[in-house]
């Protein structure tokens, strides 16, 4: 059984009449998810999914800067936001959530993590060691912004880069600009 690690999560309801606050879950333990979809709302309906963003991760900055990956057992640092997949069709705009993780379309209540990973000697896949307590100010820093834009950049090229392989393999792609 995996172990449980303490999870301090910074929340931002898309109620403006609330405030931004801190939240402890236990990753790992058994009401995990139930927590989470219960923070932004999805239980007791029919529609909705949680799902999980990237925001920020310094393994995946290296590997567009055409650096070595990090060599297993590493530490790093990633951000991630949990929201409702969804949450576009059925919430209302976070502005708050909207303006703080650079994200423009973000839909109902958001949690947001900072947390140290270690990429398994055995695969590409990482595991979680810890979390670190994220504060709005943390998220409003120059600092931040900063990697912000930096992953956008990121993004960007990792996409052209997918496109290339998946037309390279004989498949048929279109992109589609939404303006």
């Amino acid at each position: 059984m995996p172990e449980i690690i303490p999870a301090p999560y910074l929340f931002i309801p898309d109620d403006i009449t609330q405030p931004i606050r801190q939240v402890s879950l236990q990753h790992n333990g058994p009401t995990f998810a139930n927590d989470l979809s219960e923070l932004i709302r999805l239980n007791n309906t029919s529609f909705g999914s949680v799902g999980e963003e990237c925001l920020w991760c310094e393994g995946q900055i290296r590997m567009d800067k055409d650096e070595e990956p990090f060599p297993p057992l590493h530490e790093y640092i990633t951000y991630i936001a949990v929201k409702d997949d969804d949450g576009i069709m059925t919430r209302p705009h976070n502005k708050r959530a909207a303006e703080l993780l650079r994200l423009p379309v973000t839909h109902g209540p958001v949690l947001v993590a900072k947390m140290v990973m270690m990429r398994k000697p055995e695969t590409y896949g990482e595991t979680v060691l810890r979390y670190e307590e994220l504060t709005e100010v943390e998220l409003r820093s120059k600092a931040f912004s900063k990697k912000r834009r930096e992953w956008e950049v990121a993004l960007g090229r990792n996409g052209v880069m997918l496109l290339d392989w998946m037309r390279s393999m004989g498949r048929d792609v279109e992109v589609i600009h939404a303006s």
